[in-house]
């Protein structure tokens, strides 16, 4: 009788929890889905051709106020000297920011080339602060003009109008205290909706992030913005979107954002992070698998979509083949193309960034005050194998950082001084899931 009963309780759980029209109209869902990828396509477009049709000069004339700060720090500049999690990637960044001050006065054929001044130089790997140190001083002698259009360089969207007003010192102030007041409010979400015992696990995602670097730093920016805005939107409207069965598509709009904005830096923190948040409630563990499954599923076809979207738009209005561009650059980056770097050396490579003393003693706090506090206690009332069923879904979205490193491997090991962050989502989602599931067990009447 007693299973009978919980079978019945874990199946309306399913039935509320899961999209109940989506599960009845799978083919309207199909459909809907595909107009939101084409929507959003289309208002990508325009929004960055009114971005483009903003006067450039002013906007030179701001970044040029700053550029030289990329001088004195270099290329990579390294805040602590063999960490390369404090390394910030000016080279990036001076691109961002050329991409952001040219403009040919064709807006739809900027928004789709992304050109960039490139400097000229004898060099074969000329550094790429060199562009924008070039054009913002408007020396035309010295530069070439090149083209990034695989990438969509949302960000312009916003840099630009902001470079109209403001200046380079500016920017990376109002970066500062932007994404401290996101961080903030994350902190007193967690505290409002009685989540505090997450607070730890949400210290040692920062500590791993270094948010210090990433403030100074365009390039790692829209990723950090999208994770801790999505954080703050199910931390405060989880059951909202849950009741009119938006959660899917929530997350389908974060895979469209991040493609958008993104350089190609730690994408999965925007799907693994909000996903941990997602499972911190009472469902069942077959429930979390599945909007685990479902919400992964939408923001990779999202995230793809999004960026097959620019493939396509351009290789219609331009006169090159960008298909044939991002399919090369796509085995470039999955180690297709250089068979020296292998998945396993590159996950080593990624996971060596944190194997620094302050991270391995922080590592070893935790983890004992987590085995004092839950496990053995756990232990102690034998109900290990209740707790092993109830942390499975943040194992699994635990692993969604190393997925993406063993995908990208080559990217990955060319770019540790970013990409190790996606370890912020195994070491997040492990230690909620060690005070989650520590939680639920201990406090389970038997």
């Amino acid at each position: 009788m007693k299973i009978r009963i919980r079978y019945n309780a874990i199946n309306q759980s399913i039935n509320q929890s899961i999209n109940q029209k989506s599960a009845k109209s799978p083919l309207k869902s199909i459909i809907f889905s595909i107009f939101l990828l084409i929507a959003s396509i289309f208002l990508g477009l325009i929004f960055e051709v009114f971005a483009y049709m903003i006067p450039t000069d002013r906007i030179r004339e701001n970044i040029a106020r700053g550029v030289d700060i990329y001088h004195s720090e270099t290329n990579f500049y390294m805040f602590s000297d063999g960490y390369l999690s404090t390394m910030n990637d000016n080279d990036s960044d001076s691109v961002i920011l050329s991409i952001t001050a040219y403009s040919t006065g064709n807006p739809l054929k900027d928004a789709l080339s992304s050109e960039y001044p490139s400097v000229i130089s004898g060099e074969e790997n000329a550094p790429r602060i060199l562009n924008i140190l070039s054009y913002s001083h408007f020396h035309p002698d010295q530069y070439q003009i090149l083209s990034y259009s695989r990438y969509w360089h949302g960000y312009v969207t916003i840099l630009k109008p902001f470079f109209y007003f403001f200046d380079f010192a500016d920017a990376r102030v109002f970066n500062y205290i932007c994404q401290l007041c996101l961080y903030m409010y994350v902190g007193y979400l967690l505290i409002k909706n009685n989540k505090s015992q997450y607070s730890l696990a949400y210290f040692v995602l920062l500590a791993i992030f270094n948010p210090v670097i990433i403030a100074l730093a365009f390039q790692y920016s829209p990723c950090t913005y999208i994770m801790l805005i999505a954080m703050c939107i199910l931390l405060k409207y989880q059951t909202f979107l849950e009741e009119k069965h938006m959660i899917p598509w929530f997350f389908m709009i974060l895979g469209i954002i991040t493609s958008y904005f993104d350089f190609l830096t730690f994408p999965f923190v925007t799907l693994g992070i909000p996903t941990v948040i997602l499972i911190l409630n009472n469902d069942a563990t077959v429930v979390k698998f599945k909007k685990c499954f479902l919400c992964g599923f939408l923001w990779c076809f999202g995230y793809v979509g999004m960026w097959s979207g620019k493939w396509l738009l351009g290789s219609l209005f331009l006169d090159q083949n960008l298909l044939e561009e991002a399919i090369y650059y796509i085995k470039h980056r999955t180690g297709h193309i250089n068979p020296e770097i292998t998945r396993l050396g590159a996950l080593i490579n990624v996971c060596s960034v944190l194997a620094k003393w302050p991270y391995l003693l922080l590592s070893v706090a935790v983890f004992i005050f987590l085995f004092i506090k839950y496990i053995v206690p756990v232990i102690k009332a034998k109900k290990f194998k209740y707790f092993l069923q109830k942390i499975l879904p943040f194992i699994f979205v635990g692993l969604y950082g190393i997925i993406w490193i063993l995908f990208t491997y080559e990217h990955c090991d060319e770019n540790l001084k970013f990409s190790y962050r996606e370890l912020g989502i195994t070491a997040f989602s492990f230690v909620s899931g060690i005070i989650y599931a520590g939680n639920e067990t201990l406090t389970r009447n038997i």
